[in-house]
Formats: structure tokens, sequence, C-alpha cells
């Protein structure tokens, strides 16, 4: 085998072993919170108590919860109107799950480094109708939590959290609404919570005021391909041709 051979097949087998190096990669995840077992509702009298305001539900807490995850060509989802619920939907690079139970709604989504690009999602809506009479306004808090982990600008392997929470009219305007948004894209690995505070009014002391009070949780992740490492053996081969290049050239200088 000639100089200039044996120099490029050396080379090839340093780039190869180089890249075989670089393994790790993100793994990125994202978690919701919303605790509707603790949600208070305040009542405020409007003129000194005159037309005291008075709340009802009425209809029961539904819920929604949808999960989904995908890997290449792989893909699991499931749903559910009951509650409780508990679902997953898992992938080789995806997994989600949604939880709602007593009132505690969870949502959950990580993606991993696979053999394929892969996505997936959770989302659990949680919905419920009241009235409202007299003058004043009603007050709603409900506590909250977000957060996300992964690296900051990593456009392959990132995920996303929100939490939202309104109050409408039955003809579906928006009275108040608040959100709280989290990525790892730009924000890295990070935690937010609080509690969200709605205001729904009545002015009218004649009628009852009908509304509807919404929350989601919503969590996502994206994942990367991950390159196949470098086989044991190849680290062997290419370990061996150093050595034999290094034996062949000591050869030629004591020739």
């Amino acid at each position: 085998m000639t100089i200039l051979k044996k120099n490029a097949l050396l080379a090839l087998f340093t780039v190869a072993l180089a890249s075989g190096a670089e393994t790790t990669f993100a793994t990125s995840t994202a978690n919701v919170t919303l605790d509707w077992n603790n949600l208070q509702v305040v009542t405020h009298n409007a003129n000194g108590g005159v037309h005291p305001v008075v709340f009802n539900w009425t209809s029961p807490t539904a819920s929604f919860n949808s999960v989904f995850s995908q890997t290449g060509e792989d893909q699991m989802e499931d749903s559910s109107s009951t509650t409780p619920s508990s679902l997953s939907a898992v992938t080789a690079g995806a997994e989600s799950q949604g939880i709602v139970d007593n009132g505690l709604i969870q949502a959950t989504s990580e993606s991993r480094p696979s053999a394929a690009e892969s996505n997936t999602y959770a989302g659990i809506y949680n919905f419920a109708s009241f009235t409202i009479t007299g003058q004043g306004y009603v007050e709603f808090n409900l506590d909250w939590n977000t957060s996300v982990s992964g690296e900051a600008n990593d456009a392959l392997d990132n995920s996303s959290a929100r939490a939202y929470f309104t109050v409408m009219d039955t003809d579906g305007t928006v009275s108040s609404a608040e959100v709280d948004d989290l990525d790892s894209f730009n924000f890295g690995t990070t935690n937010h919570s609080g509690t969200f505070t709605l205001r729904f009014d009545n002015d009218d002391i004649n009628e009852a005021l009908n509304g509807n009070l919404l929350s989601i949780a919503y969590t996502g992740a994206i994942g990367s391909i991950a390159p196949v490492p470098v086989p044991a053996a190849l680290w062997l081969l290419g370990s061996g041709l150093i050595g034999l290049a290094g034996y062949s050239r000591r050869k030629q200088l004591v020739a």
C-alpha cells in the first residue's frame, strides 16, 4: 500500500472516530398543572350590597383529555371526555401524558433523540357553566404551574407549555383571560407558577347573567434524529490501522 493511500485511509477512519465520539443529544420536557380542586370563587357586591351578587354553578365541570405521539411512521393517540381520566401516548422518541383527577389537571410531554424525527402533545380542556344575579362581579382564582426543560436556541429538540384560563359570556365573548407561555427554545430550562385571577361583571339587577369558565393545559415537544453510534468493531479497526501505520513508518526509518 502506498504512503498516499495509507494516509487517506487513516484520515477517513480518524473522521469516523471523531464523529462517533459525540453522542450527547438533548431530551426536552414540558409540564402544565392546573389546580381546579382549589378553584376559588369570590363574590363582590356593588352599591353597598343593595342587590347582592348570588353565584351558582349550572353544570358540573366537564373535561376533554387528548394525547398524541409520533416517531417516524409510528404514531399513537388517545382521547377521553370522562372524569377522572389518565391517558398516555408513547413512541420510541416521544411521550405525552394527560391526567384529570379530583380537580387536578396535569399535561406532560417529552421528546428524546431517536432513529426518526418525533413530535408529541397533550391537551386538557376543563369547562364549567354558571349564573350570577345581583349587582357586582365574581372573581375566579386558579393556581397554575408551567415548566420546560431543554437547551436554549435548540431548534431540533425543544418543548413548549401553555396554561390558559378564561371566563366568557354564553355567546363566546371573552370577559377576562390570562395565559402563561413557556418554551425551551427561548427560555431554556425554567419554571413558572402563580394564580390566575379573572373577573365577571353583572350590572343588570333584573336579569341573571350566564357565563362559562374554561381552562386549557397544553404541552408539546419535538425531537431530532439521533446519529448512529460508531460500532465498537470500527473503533478497534481504526485503532489497529493507526498502530500499523506507526509500525510501518518505524520500519521504513530503520531501513
